[in-house]
């Protein structure tokens, strides 16, 4: 079977997300790092406009330190990495509160995973409630549970441990077929996870 020449099919994956690029426009660097207001504009600027013509990290980070003398590139790549990961995920959020009853957290189960965030894989909740996080040890820091959204979600105040450069992702979930109550109170955030 031939496609007629007026009918495009397919899938691009080169579209930009207009709602996470939106997002990324609006994120506050400052809760990752003490910036000053236009130190903060200017990295936030080069940040949405790489990734909206889809550069990616290394290049956003080459571009913040090729502009901007005062930031190194351990600093371009934590700004980069966490305000991206947290603009996308907040969009991912905003679609599931729309079109699915619940959303699961999923992470990269690597071993630079945080071990918090390791206990979180497949935990699955309503997608209006938010995640409760577990503390972890790094080094000799505790760093304390917090709730979160979606990965990255600075909305309850998480410690910077929680949230620096985390690489989880959020998914939607349109049953709990495939899961299990693993805490919470019945009817308020009851918790599943995947088998």
């Amino acid at each position: 079977m031939t496609t007629p020449p007026d009918v495009q099919v397919g899938v691009s994956f080169n579209k930009p997300d207009t709602l996470a690029i939106d997002i990324l426009s609006k994120v506050t660097l400052s809760d990752f790092m003490d910036l000053t207001e236009d130190l903060e504009k200017r990295i936030l600027k080069i940040i949405v406009e790489d990734d909206r013509r889809g550069l990616g990290i290394a290049r956003m980070v080459k571009d913040i330190t090729d502009q901007i003398n005062s930031v190194d590139s351990d600093q371009a790549e934590i700004l980069s990495r966490t305000a991206v990961h947290q603009a996308y995920n907040r969009a991912a959020w905003e679609r599931i509160e729309k079109y699915a009853p619940f959303k699961i957290w999923i992470d990269t189960g690597d071993d630079r995973e945080r071990p918090g965030h390791l206990k979180m894989h497949h935990v699955i909740i309503p997608a209006e409630e938010p995640f409760d996080v577990p503390a972890f040890t790094s080094g000799d820091r505790v760093i304390p549970a917090c709730r979160m959204q979606y990965p990255g979600d600075m909305t309850y105040k998480p410690d910077l441990g929680q949230v620096i450069c985390c690489r989880c992702t959020l998914g939607p979930k349109f049953t709990r077929s495939g899961g299990k109550m693993t805490g919470g109170k019945k009817g308020k955030n009851q918790v599943f996870r995947d088998l």
